[in-house]
């Protein structure tokens, strides 16, 4: 209710952050005469709560209407009729999915509205996803819109649940938008394939767009690429060559001069780490850190090549990257996984003092810490405060040799326990 007497009403999922705002107390909503509350208004919600019931069903009847709108006569060179022409003939590919129309008889389905500082898509009011028009655009890129608008449709369809179908049809369009080359819209891309865990899709994306000429696409083409690595735990082998070689592609676009080799090194580091291969991984992080001198001053930089270290069974190693994370301000944590490598290291003095220095700042700490302690505890009884150790030479004194699958038991749970070691 306002001054004047009316009333107005919006759907809460109806938010765009673009022009309007939210705070810890609240959020602003701006509202138009569009949205004043008249005699139809009851029965135009009820035909939007069964839209709603329709568009968040377990599936979707296919293929789904989608409706193509002007807010005027001529929207950046086109009319209305030519942009549904032009959407129709982009989702031609997918045109089992998607069932592009003209705005008739529009009420209860998707539409896509073009105008000239935004392209908005609408699920009859359940779900919308708004791309604002706020990149140049370059001589050919217009044939991009129809992609652009495609895009956002796909991304809408994530918004009411339905990831799969959702990455189908990102993986036909996204690589052919413009708007995808900007970082907020690209990491809406790469989280749905995430969710759908379309890894191979994910990568051709990003592939097709590491080709693509513009400056931003390499950027853009990496982020996409998050999504496999996001997926790394759930990869079968195809799916990790793959990424691997999508990696390895960037590493030499690096050494060809047309992409930076810091981050390049970095991201196949980060993937060797946590798919179980930490020795290659420490190669790579020290060729990123060559590469791009910044990453020296990161504590999560140093805390992962630790975590690769330790892995690597590179103890006394490990205890100095997490030291230096420690002291350039990394997580907390850092300070657990350092006692930890401490007490690998045979420090068990060291490494009984930090984790009791941990614990008394964050109780109650995890399990795996406290019991830590109370064995570093009878280590000191039985060893002293420190140890010098050598597992292999161990072994060997026992006549005891290693069983290979146990082994490979210990690299697969070291491996899922770096996942929460560090951050990728």
């Amino acid at each position: 209710m306002n001054t004047s007497g009316k009333l107005y009403a919006r759907w809460l999922h109806s938010f765009d952050p673009y022009y309007e705002t939210a705070t810890e107390q609240g959020i602003t909503r701006v509202f138009g005469t569009e949205h004043e509350w008249t005699e139809s208004t009851p029965a135009e919600m009820r035909r939007q709560v069964e839209a709603f019931r329709r568009f968040r069903a377990a599936a979707l009847a296919l293929p789904v209407e989608v409706h193509v709108l002007t807010s005027e006569e001529v929207v950046h060179g086109r009319t209305g009729p030519e942009w549904t022409v032009a959407i129709r003939q982009a989702a031609y590919p997918l045109r089992d999915v998607l069932d592009v129309r003209g705005p008739a008889d529009a009420e209860g389905h998707a539409a896509v509205t073009l105008r000239q500082d935004a392209t908005a898509v609408s699920l009859a009011g359940v779900a919308s996803v708004t791309l604002h028009s706020n990149i140049a655009r370059e001589a050919g890129q217009e044939a991009a819109r129809p992609y652009d608008a495609l895009v956002a449709v796909g991304l809408t369809f994530d918004q009411v649940g339905h990831a799969d179908l959702a990455a189908r049809v990102l993986h036909a369009f996204a690589a052919q938008s413009t708007t995808v080359l900007v970082p907020d819209a690209a990491l809406l891309v790469a989280s749905t394939f995430a969710k759908a865990r379309r890894v191979r899709e994910a990568l051709e994306v990003a592939q097709a767009l590491t080709d693509r000429p513009e400056e931003d696409a390499d950027t853009a083409a990496m982020i996409v690429g998050l999504a496999a690595l996001h997926a790394a735990p759930h990869m079968n082998a195809d799916e990790r060559d793959e990424f691997d070689r999508f990696l390895l592609r960037r590493i030499e676009r690096g050494e060809s001069g047309r992409g930076d080799l810091g981050p390049a090194h970095y991201s196949f580091a980060n993937h060797l780490r946590t798919s179980g291969r930490s020795r290659r991984a420490v190669r790579h992080y020290r060729l990123a850190a060559k590469f791009d001198p910044g990453y020296r001053e990161r504590g999560y930089f140093w805390r992962e090549l630790g975590s690769a270290l330790f892995l690597e069974r590179r103890y006394r190693w490990a205890t100095e990257a997490l030291q230096r994370a420690i002291d350039l301000g990394d997580d907390p944590k850092t300070q657990a996984l350092h006692a930890d490598a401490l007490m690998f290291a045979g420090e068990f003095r060291s490494a009984e003092g930090e984790f009791a220095e941990y614990l008394k700042a964050h109780p109650p700490g995890q399990a795996e810490w406290r019991l830590k302690r109370h064995v570093l505890t009878t280590l000191r009884d039985s060893f002293g405060d420190s140890c010098a150790r050598d597992p292999d030479k161990a072994l060997a004194l026992a006549g005891i040799a290693e069983d290979p699958r146990e082994s490979s038991m210990r690299r697969s749970w070291l491996t899922r326990s770096a996942g929460s070691r560090g951050s990728t």
